[in-house]
């Protein structure tokens, strides 16, 4: 189909594919610039990749680009569109922008932590937000990776003993998978 019209193919976690599926997207990127044909992928570099061979070749053809942190304005954008232009909103997009460094999945954990500690209150169909935030013990925002951690540890029992079992299953785990390996979810929590 790329021979005759344009076809962008779109790539998330470029990280995780397997060595057969990285030859043909290596392939695929040798015949790109003679078709109409684009490959947009993301990978992220702290993550180790399943099929490292491949993925240097992709590399080499590749145009990479690095994403930069939110600005500031970027971050208030976030918080409006999330909560609303409620009392206090310029005063949280500026303490996540500084707590999160710019990082939009940091920004998002710690809405979430925010919201779950209570900090971020939803009351009478409008958001709450403190004057200023303040958090002890886990709930201080520290980098992603402690932030994720507390997170982790808040799990209910019977999350965290299947999300073990699946870190060390080694592949894709469907729904009726989990279902199985922890019967004492309801189907849709597991999902």
């Amino acid at each position: 189909r790329a021979l005759v019209d344009p076809l962008v193919l779109v790539l998330d976690n470029l990280q995780r594919v397997d060595e057969g599926s990285a030859a043909v997207l290596a392939g695929l990127s040798h015949v790109a610039p003679k078709r109409s044909l684009l490959l947009v992928a993301s990978l992220q570099s702290d993550e180790p990749g399943r099929a490292d061979g491949a993925l240097t070749n992709l590399r080499e053809r590749a145009v990479v680009i690095r994403p930069r942190g939110l600005q500031e304005p970027d971050v208030l954008a976030l918080v409006r569109n999330t909560f609303g232009e409620v009392d206090n909103h310029v005063a949280l997009a500026t303490w996540l922008h500084r707590a999160a460094e710019g990082s939009p999945l940091h920004c998002t954990e710690l809405i979430h932590s925010l919201v779950e500690h209570g900090q971020l209150r939803y009351v009478g169909g409008i958001w709450v937000i403190p004057e200023r935030i303040e958090l002890e013990g886990d709930a201080r925002p520290q980098g992603l990776a402690q932030t994720l951690d507390a997170r982790v540890r808040g799990l209910p029992a019977s999350a965290l003993a299947l999300g073990q079992t699946l870190a060390v299953f080694g592949q894709e785990a469907g729904l009726a998978l989990c279902v199985a390996l922890a019967p004492d979810v309801e189907e849709q929590e597991a999902f």
